[in-house]
This record gives structure tokens, sequence and C-alpha cells, in this order.
């Protein structure tokens, strides 16, 4: 019960758009931004299902160029997103984790790549 993601754009001031995939085979592409110290509001940008979504194991990415957030997983590219509202432009990368019930809430990565669009 929880999920894995892919950060970009990261702005400790601005915010962050954030890829989230579920053992469900959901994910949902989020704005998220620091209220307070270890406190974050998120806000969903789009939410959708994927029959490539595996419940133990996916190769996931982000894509973010210009305006556009385009989420992969398992090697294939999901739908789209032209982000207008918050348009951060530059930022940070990282990985995200989240569990929602269980704790301890383990998961492994076996490798990254970040590459300049």
């Amino acid at each position: 019960d929880g999920a894995v993601g892919l950060v970009c754009r990261y702005d400790l001031m601005k915010g962050w758009y954030e890829l989230n995939v579920y053992a469900d085979r959901t994910y949902v592409l989020l704005y998220g931004q620091w209220l307070t110290n270890g406190v974050a509001r998120y806000t969903p940008l789009y939410q959708g299902e994927a029959d490539q979504i595996q419940s133990d194991e996916n190769q996931i990415g982000l894509h973010c160029a210009g305006n556009v957030l385009t989420p992969f997983i398992n090697g294939t590219q999901l739908r789209s997103w032209p982000e207008l509202k918050f348009n951060l432009i530059m930022g940070k990368v990282g990985l995200s984790v989240s569990s929602f019930t269980d704790s301890p809430f383990t998961v492994g990565f076996d490798w990254a790549k970040v590459n300049e669009p």
C-alpha cells in the first residue's frame, strides 16, 4: 500500500512535478508544494490507469520538456500532460517513495538515469 515515483523541476520555494505509480495499476501526475517544513500539499494534474504497470517491478520514467509532462511505464509512453498552471521551468530531479499504512515499507531502485532534453 504505497507508491514509488519520480520528481522533476524541484524548487524549494516554487514546488515540483511528481509522477507516482501504484501497484493497483494506477498512476498520477502531481504538482507538489511545501506548506511548512515536512508538510506538503499536492494538486493532482492527471490520474490514469495503465496495464503496463506490474504489481512488483516497473521501469518508470518522466519526461519534463517545455510545458509537457510525459510519463513512461515499462517502455510505454502514457498520456502526455500539458502543464500550464504552475509553469515550473527548471529545478532538481529525484525519487519518491510513499507508504500510506504499512511500516516499514521497502522499495528498491536498481538504477536511475537523468538526461537533459
